[in-house]
């Protein structure tokens, strides 16, 4: 019992007169050094499913599966989506470690939405490496889905410094690289361009634009869909109004221009890579359009069989 006591007596005289400390001048005193803040591991998003599965849990975070773009770099994945209850969209990315919301240079100008689960991200890694065997660049490897023309959304891998853009179908495949010069290539074109339309005012395959289509659109504008050799098809709407009537796609046989075209080549010599051209449209108001043909500096006028005709 005396010893708690004189424990108790010595507490209470150490907490009443705490003793001075008075520094040696000989010793400096120097203040604890701040335990440094870890920094995060970076995350490879190459890697199979990584990508993807951040992609969703940003999309979850959000809580909206309206997509206006998707962007994947090897060390950040980012979504800018547009907000269940309406508002401006928002921006949310995995970078440097954290996952927040963040700035975009986006303009929203009612762009279309697409699903995520719609693009086959479970490999970005893979879809890096093929499109640089295809641009012959890794710098700076992006991969984006938005929307690139018209309310069409495309899947692209682009570098910095710049190189050529790789387009990709949904499920991961490259998009095929046509070639105008080609029966395969001209068929290929042409049922893209007309997927879509029963009708068109113009139709058209030039050997190095690719094929196209025009038709009348909205508040007195015409609509074209091109198709070039290596980038998909895309949609420009122009302040025109054609005065051509339509005719229905399916009247115009791809072969057929094919035929004519290898016909005009052999008859006059021509180089196989010749530049041609081909506009078939109903200008002479019959009701039955024709086709008229320019290969190199021979011009001919077919109708839809590829029987020459005299142009009017």
């Amino acid at each position: 019992m005396a010893v708690v006591t004189a424990v108790g007596l010595l507490a209470a005289c150490q907490t009443a007169t705490p003793a001075p400390f008075t520094p040696s001048p000989s010793r400096s005193t120097a203040s604890p050094s701040p335990s440094p803040t870890p920094t995060p591991t970076p995350l490879d998003f190459t890697r199979p499913g990584l990508a993807e599965a951040w992609l969703k849990r940003l999309l979850a975070t959000v809580g909206s599966d309206l997509v206006v773009m998707a962007e994947v770099t090897t060390d950040s994945v980012t979504v800018t989506v547009l907000p269940e209850a309406g508002g401006k969209p928002v921006t949310w990315a995995y970078r440097d470690g954290q996952a927040q919301q963040v700035t975009s240079d986006l303009e929203y100008v009612d762009q279309a939405v697409f699903n995520l689960d719609d693009f086959d991200l479970s490999d970005v890694g893979s879809l890096f490496r093929t499109a640089a065997r295809i641009s012959g660049s890794t710098a700076n490897q992006t991969l984006h889905i938005v929307d690139f023309s018209g309310g069409r959304v495309a899947m692209t891998v682009t570098t910095n410094p710049e190189s050529r853009t790789v387009f990709f179908q949904p499920d991961g495949i490259p998009l095929p690289e046509l070639d105008y010069h080609t029966a395969a290539g001209v068929a290929d074109g042409l049922s893209e361009v007309t997927r879509d339309r029963v009708t068109v005012q113009m139709l058209g395959v030039d050997s190095e634009t690719g094929a196209w289509v025009d038709y009348a659109g909205l508040d007195d504008t015409t609509v074209r869909l091109q198709r070039t050799a290596k980038v998909p098809v895309t949609r420009i709407s122009r302040d025109e109004v054609l005065s051509l009537p339509p005719f229905a796609v399916d009247l115009v046989d791809p072969a057929v221009i094919w035929q004519v075209v290898s016909r005009i080549i052999r008859q006059a010599g021509l180089e196989p890579d010749t530049r041609w051209q081909v506009t078939v449209d109903d200008r002479g108001g019959t009701g039955v359009p024709r086709l008229y043909f320019t290969v190199g500096s021979t011009a001919v006028t077919t109708d839809l069989a590829g029987t020459e005709v005299i142009s009017s």
